[in-house]
């Protein structure tokens, strides 16, 4: 059977950094989900987005950081911003977003992030 996650471990300076790849569907999510529920007591910063779905379609994606904020990232329904395939970035609410979470990131022990991908950087911020 093949290995559909895969993990790199990163060290250098500071604190250990794992990357955690693999092809869509596969747990990734799941993983730093049930890791950050594990690791309760430490400062958690980061976030993972969530599937917007209307009458079984998937019409966008929202952010959620594990101290709890959460925002749209993007919709099919928007009319202005960044495009990425079908749908459109609401940059003002993820530069919002991104704010309080680097407030966090700051204070944190720990910090996980299911995705950086082109709706996340389409902000400055990020990137």
């Amino acid at each position: 059977m093949k290995n559909f996650i895969k993990t790199k471990v990163i060290q250098k300076a500071g604190p250990k950094k794992i990357l955690l790849t693999g092809v869509p569907g596969y747990g990734k999510k799941t993983v730093i989900i049930h890791l950050a529920k594990l690791l309760h007591e430490k400062k958690i910063a980061g976030f993972f987005t969530r599937e917007m779905r209307e009458a079984n379609q998937r019409t966008g994606f929202s952010l959620e950081s594990f101290s709890g904020s959460n925002s749209i990232l993007s919709s099919i329904h928007f009319k202005k911003g960044p495009r990425v395939g079908k749908y459109i970035v609401d940059l003002e609410s993820l530069e919002h977003f991104l704010e309080e979470a680097e407030k966090n990131i700051q204070k944190a022990e720990l910090c996980l992030f299911d995705e950086i991908g082109k709706m996340e950087c389409s902000s400055l911020k990020l990137i």
